[in-house]
């Protein structure tokens, strides 16, 4: 016999994960936005429920199973479907208890493994984008799910056909879905995704992939002038925790941008002409610092790799790894600049340390030799800076004469780690301007904005 704490709960437990099975009637279920009463609409619900009243505490823990705290590890590779449990469970409670906050039952559907990993802790540019895009989702107060591939999206899509407002994918997602009739929606497929909810969740600014609706229905980290739909991103969340050190208790040191020690070795390293052991008088105090690891081996010598590779002399290795998280903001924050070497491109480490009260040395590989301050022109190692003015970002420009090259490098290395700045965000990177764009993104038009593209074009596809 059932224990007597269950007599009441069971029935309607199975009533309920039969109803949420009846995928033909999901959309019912969404048609009107009563809190309580629209789980008692359900025709499946009503008929497995008969005599059985709706508890007013439901054990939501029982039909959403989530690991106990003891259990959970941040770094699980799986923390995706332990957040879809919770956030189906907090869902499903606010809706029948009446107690739904604002956008609660609004479904956005994260369809990238750049969510997935970033909640797994990783912190490439992508999770760090993805990590500040779930932030202004919380704050707006949304509800999202996770999706692996394109089955699981078509899952969570014909669950919410009706609340579900956007989904961010990878692109070849967005394609994987759009090639199985399964997945798209159709006349056929009534509850499949539609096209227009799908947007490429990209970090560069060309898709190897585009979107067939064009520009607009990719999603961008930084404002590129291509016409992709610009969300941005705050590094915010984690510099703040590394307190600020004021400009004359820090080392008289710059830091280098670099993972690899083979980024010294690359045709795109800027600075070949630049001995760190002979810096002019202006900066003969100024130390040089690196953490990076030997990613250079016996196989790589058709690359120009040196028999025995180095960091170029002049420079302190910290460390023969990368240096963790919080060691590498202690690190930035210890310092008086953030060097940048060409590449990587766009990393968010920039803005890291302009958080933590540190300038960027941002090179400039290509210009307008005829109009060098043309800004529009320039390519650099950080587009989204290059409009920052000093004291926060030094840009260098890759002068075609050597000498100058090298004496624009170490003036503005004397000027950099002479001048003082507090913590600096670019206004358009600060956590409300990034959960502002992400609001007006969800509540788009998107339906009617894909209307007027299936006007002008031959792109058939159902709305």
């Amino acid at each position: 016999m059932a224990p007597a704490s269950l007599c009441g709960v069971r029935p309607w437990l199975i009533a309920f994960v039969a109803a949420l099975a009846s995928w033909s009637l999901i959309s019912l279920f969404y048609k009107s936005y009563e809190p309580r009463a629209i789980l008692e609409r359900l025709p499946a619900f009503s008929r497995f429920t008969a005599g059985t009243a709706l508890p007013d505490s439901p054990d939501w823990n029982a039909l959403f199973p989530t690991p106990d705290d003891d259990e959970f590890f941040v770094d699980s590779i799986d923390k995706w479907r332990d957040d879809n449990n919770r956030h189906m469970h907090t869902l499903m409670h606010c809706i029948a208890s009446g107690t739904c906050g604002q956008n609660q039952t609004k479904i956005v559907i994260l369809a990238s493994w750049d969510f997935t990993f970033a909640i797994a802790g990783r912190l490439s540019g992508e999770n760090i984008w993805a990590n500040s895009i779930m932030d202004a989702l919380d704050a707006l107060g949304y509800t999202y799910f996770f999706a692996y591939n394109h089955h699981q999206l078509a899952e969570r899509y014909r669950a919410f056909p009706d609340l579900v407002k956007v989904v961010l994918a990878t692109s070849p997602l967005v394609h994987d879905c759009l090639r199985d009739p399964g997945c798209i929606k159709s006349p056929t497929n009534t509850l499949g995704v539609p096209l227009w909810k799908m947007f490429g969740f990209v970090f560069w600014e060309d898709s190897s992939m585009p979107h067939p609706l064009g520009k607009p229905w990719t999603l961008s980290p930084y404002n590129y002038t291509s016409g992709n739909t610009f969300l941005g991103y705050s590094v915010n969340r984690t510099c703040s925790l590394q307190p600020f050190i004021p400009h004359d208790k820090r080392n008289n040191q710059v830091f280098i941008l670099a993972k690899k020690l083979s980024y010294f070795f690359s045709d795109r390293y800027e600075w070949p002409n630049i001995d760190y052991s002979q810096p002019p008088s202006s900066s003969k105090n100024v130390t040089f610092v690196a953490a990076v690891r030997n990613d250079t081996s016996a196989s790589d010598q058709d690359r120009g790799y040196p028999d025995s590779p180095m960091l170029p002399k002049g420079i302190v290795a910290l460390n023969d790894q990368p240096l963790p998280a919080d060691e590498f903001f202690l690190a930035v924050a210890s310092s008086k600049l953030l060097l940048g070497l060409g590449f990587p491109r766009l990393s968010p480490s920039p803005y890291d340390a302009l958080c933590l009260g540190v300038p960027f040395l941002n090179p400039v590989r290509h210009y307008d030799k005829a109009n060098p301050e043309n800004r529009t022109a320039w390519i650099t190692q950080h587009d989204g800076l290059k409009f920052q003015p000093e004291p926060y970002v030094y840009h260098v420009l890759k002068h075609p004469d050597l000498e100058t090259r090298t004496q624009l490098f170490w003036d503005a290395i004397e000027r950099a780690v002479s001048t003082p700045i507090e913590r600096y965000m670019p206004e358009e990177m600060i956590p409300a301007a990034v959960t502002a764009r992400v609001s007006a993104f969800v509540e788009a038009d998107w339906r009617a904005a894909a209307a007027e593209v299936q006007a002008k074009t031959s792109i058939g596809f159902t709305l």
